[in-house]
């Protein structure tokens, strides 16, 4: 499968699954645990896949650079810039609150030093998680999270260009996974996004109407950030470099999502802490393991390549 089939498919699925992530409040009743089990899972996982993969391959292609590329002190800036970036995203608009309205329809949120859950801030929350700031912030969380998905994919397609055809019987394999650990994260992820933005509308009075409408153009801004990465690849100097920053920048928002929804958990949620424990640990294995299937056609391609290469002259 080439390159823009991959794009195709994932972004396809993704906005397949946000869709459906935007129908829930409307049909199932999502309890606070299980929400926050859920968080905890794809928070592992999404960090995983920023620090172990996105963050590792852009390192791993300014080596293959061999100095013609950007220096790591510069691809590891980058990835801070794109942490504080999404850090100042949600300080500015607090859209990144996943929560699940109560009998009341407020919003149980974490416990800061109440002695009662959800004692007497609904104004505070209200004004904090209004639907319009939410949405405005989760747009651009997910066209940033579109660009990942496609820098992912083309960095996948570089390092392929760069070590070399892998064999025949593998061949349907790797391209068909090239950014898979990417598109993972993004996957879980996005219908919790999806999910928030609607609940407030719901919350709000909008029509179903409204809210179907808001729903689906959500769900169109991962093959819209995609579309601008292509773009700005073209559009580039050199695409690879470019390539290179987008990745890094990336990785910067993933590790800054995973830990805005992990480190509350820590402070405020006293219970199921060992549970919550377990399903961030799951997410991480799940990152880990899934590079493995993402990387292994990578392993075919060195392999070739060691085995190709002439020994040194003697003496």
């Amino acid at each position: 499968m080439s390159a823009f089939a991959t794009l195709v498919v994932y972004s396809g699925v993704i906005l397949l699954v946000s869709v459906l992530g935007g129908l829930i409040p409307s049909r199932i009743s999502l309890t606070h645990r299980r929400m926050q089990l859920s968080l905890c899972l794809v928070s592992g996982v999404m960090l995983g896949v920023g620090m172990l993969h996105m963050l590792g391959h852009a390192a791993e292609a300014v080596v293959h650079a061999h100095g013609a590329g950007p220096s790591m002190h510069a691809v590891m800036l980058a990835a801070v810039v794109g942490f504080l970036a999404m850090f100042l995203l949600e300080r500015f608009f607090c859209f990144h609150h996943h929560e699940t309205p109560d009998e009341n329809g407020h919003t149980c949120g974490h416990d800061h030093g109440s002695t009662t859950p959800c004692a007497d801030d609904a104004p505070v929350t209200e004004h904090r998680l209004g639907w319009v700031g939410a949405l405005i912030g989760l747009t651009i969380h997910t066209i940033l999270a579109g660009i990942a998905l496609g820098a992912a994919v083309a960095s996948g397609e570089d390092q392929l260009a760069t070590i070399g055809p892998a064999p025949a019987a593998s061949d349907g394999m790797v391209f068909g996974l090239l950014g898979f650990t990417v598109f993972l994260g993004i996957v879980l992820h996005k219908p919790f996004d999806a999910f928030t933005i609607v609940a407030l509308m719901q919350r709000s009075g909008r029509s179903q109407a409204s809210m179907n409408l808001v729903n689906i153009v959500f769900a169109l801004m991962i093959p819209l950030g995609v579309l601008l990465f292509q773009l700005g690849a073209d559009l580039a100097a050199d695409a690879q470099v470019f390539t290179i920053y987008a990745l890094a920048f990336s990785a910067g928002t993933f590790i800054c999502i995973a830990a805005s929804d992990v480190l509350p958990e820590l402070q405020f949620h006293k219970h199921d802490r060992v549970a919550m424990t377990v399903m961030l640990v799951l997410g991480l294995a799940i990152a880990w393991g899934s590079g493995l299937l993402e990387e292994g056609g990578h392993d075919h391609g060195h392999s070739a390549i060691e085995l190709e290469t002439p020994s040194p002259p003697a003496g």
